[in-house]
């Protein structure tokens, strides 16, 4: 009861001392002082007290010192740190009270940055619908560089040592003043404009204010790291997709890449996996576009499969590429290097090194080799026999030239049922053994082979010995 009786005692006399808004003098300090010590009362006691009296006169000064432009010069901050000791404010008390008074002008600079926000999108759309006429250009770094600014100079933004370390706090921000997807889009915005800007030095400096512009958008780690997580990828994947046009990353890309990942501060592990995706990415783009094309070519299918080799991307454990496909890809390759005389019966290795990348069994390998031939040489008589009929006789040879070689990868084996006649065959074999005829009128060891086989393909008889 006679605690009670002290602090209401003294409150009755803080009345008589701040009443119509004044505000302390030092010697009613020092009389305040001593009647707590009289009285038997701390500060902690009166600290309730203290604030509810004291603080509109507080307010008071500190828009005072704050004048128009929201910033308190060094001098001006020391007289409001004596004037809270004074009031016995305590730090969250005048922090509160001072914050409240900053935030009005702070929100005056966050207006004028969400202005520049909505022209930057407005701007946007026209470019995107073709639209020349866009009324204004936005200066969203050069706003946000202004509430930075205004956040550090009014002391809203400071330095604090925590643990030793120094940490920096804001003591007002703009959270709660618009929606936390617009607080989000003008930090997102300021980074995405931070490294399209061509000038490095003043790159470096606003990748300095990130940490500072969260702050004073009173955006949580969490969120910055979210963001900063969505930016890193498209610029990593933005990147990846031109580079890796060219081949592999060397040394230049990689600092770059690094260079993103430092400024963002993104995890290692995102950033391999960043790579790594895009690696696939271009593996299976390639696939993709041979199979949306009318026909798969050769060429495409090594261009495909050197860029997994060099990407390390495996085509069926990694893309996940069906069983169909692998073989038909397998299936062009095979058929280009026998039409180009890479693939031949004393050099069938060459289909070791597409059978394994494609993962194509040997036994596998066997029986496509074998129907490929198959279909060659009996599509091969066929058409050859068409050509004749239509007087083209040198596109005859040539294409029975080109089913030799598939002959002879399966020992000259009689091609399959088609319908040509036997006089039409022989007609061939006539045609095909004039065209192997020298200008002296013979035929070398080589050219009498294929007549052989062209013989054995066509199910003709053996010419006696």
């Amino acid at each position: 009861m006679t605690a009670k009786i002290c602090v209401d005692v003294y409150s009755e006399r803080l009345s008589t001392y701040t009443s119509s808004g004044k505000i302390l003098s030092e010697e009613q300090a020092d009389k305040l002082k001593e009647m707590r010590s009289f009285l038997n009362v701390d500060e902690a006691a009166v600290a309730d007290i203290h604030q509810d009296k004291c603080a509109d006169s507080y307010l008071t000064s500190v828009k005072e010192v704050m004048g128009t432009t929201g910033i308190i010069p060094d001098e001006y901050w020391e007289g409001l740190t004596q004037l809270q000791a004074r009031l016995c404010l305590s730090d969250d008390a005048a922090q509160a009270i001072f914050a409240k008074e900053v935030l009005v002008k702070m929100k005056t600079f966050g207006d004028s940055a969400v202005k520049a926000l909505e022209e930057k999108a407005k701007a946007q759309q026209a470019q995107q619908e073709g639209k020349m006429n866009i009324e204004a250009e936005s200066d969203l770094i050069g706003e946000i560089s202004k509430l930075i600014q205004f956040a550090i100079e009014s002391k809203a933004l400071a330095t604090k040592e925590v643990d030793g370390e120094d940490v920096e706090v804001i003591g007002a921000s703009l959270a709660g003043q618009y929606e936390k997807g617009t607080l989000k889009e003008l930090y997102k915005q300021y980074v995405v404009d931070a490294f399209a800007g061509s000038n490095a030095a003043q790159n470096e400096k606003l990748f300095a204010n990130l940490n500072k512009l969260a702050l004073v958008l009173g955006l949580e780690s969490r969120e910055v790291t979210e963001i900063h997580s969505s930016i890193g990828a498209f610029i990593f994947r933005q990147y990846l997709g031109k580079q890796l046009e060219k081949g592999p990353l060397g040394p230049q890309e990689n600092a770059f890449l690094a260079s993103i990942k430092d400024a963002l501060g993104l995890d290692q592990q995102m950033c391999d996996n960043l790579v790594r995706d895009s690696k696939e990415m271009k593996v299976s783009t390639m696939v993709e576009k041979m199979f949306e094309s009318a026909s798969v070519l050769a060429d495409d299918v090594r261009k495909m499969r050197d860029a997994a080799d060099t990407f390390d991307v495996d085509l069926k454990n990694d893309l996940q590429i069906n069983e169909f496909r692998l073989e038909r890809l397998f299936l062009c390759e095979v058929e280009d290097m026998v039409d180009s005389g890479e693939l031949t019966p004393s050099n069938l290795g060459a289909l070791e090194e597409p059978a394994e990348q494609l993962h194509i069994s040997e036994d596998a390998a066997a029986r496509m080799l074998e129907d490929v031939v198959a279909k060659r040489t009996s599509g091969g008589l066929l058409q050859a026999a068409s050509l004749v009929r239509q007087g083209a006789t040198d596109a005859a040879v040539k294409e029975m030239t080109s089913m030799l070689r598939f002959a002879a990868l399966n020992d000259g084996e009689k091609a399959g049922k088609v319908n040509v006649s036997e006089g039409e065959r022989n007609e061939l074999y006539q045609l095909y053994t004039a065209s192997m005829l020298g200008t002296a009128g013979g035929m070398d060891v080589e050219a009498k082979e294929r007549c052989e086989l062209l013989r054995s393909v066509m199910g003709l008889a053996p010419l006696p010995a």
